[in-house]
């Protein structure tokens, strides 16, 4: 079992339809944000966008090995606030 925490903003993902969202950590935000730019540019996308929003995802994922292979694989995402805490461990 393994637990991540990635902090970032929750932007807007117009390739599948504007009303989706991607969590974009903080690292790659100037990047996704210079995509995003050109992408309502251009004029192909013209929906309302979600606006962008700090947010926390918290994700723990539960591997299951049997006779040295991976047998399966489960994840749970869970997107809140900034400040955010895990619901699987203690504050």
């Amino acid at each position: 079992m393994s637990i991540a925490v990635a902090t970032g903003i929750a932007e807007p993902h117009l390739i599948t339809t504007p009303t989706e969202s991607a969590l974009v950590p903080n690292s790659l935000l100037q990047p996704y944000t210079d995509m995003l730019g050109k992408q309502q540019t251009s004029g192909r996308f013209t929906e309302p966008a979600l606006r962008p929003m700090p947010a926390t995802n918290v994700t723990a994922q539960l591997i299951r090995v049997y006779d040295g292979k991976i047998q399966g694989l489960h994840m749970l995402p869970n997107l809140g606030p900034t400040g955010f805490h895990s619901p699987w461990v203690g504050h």
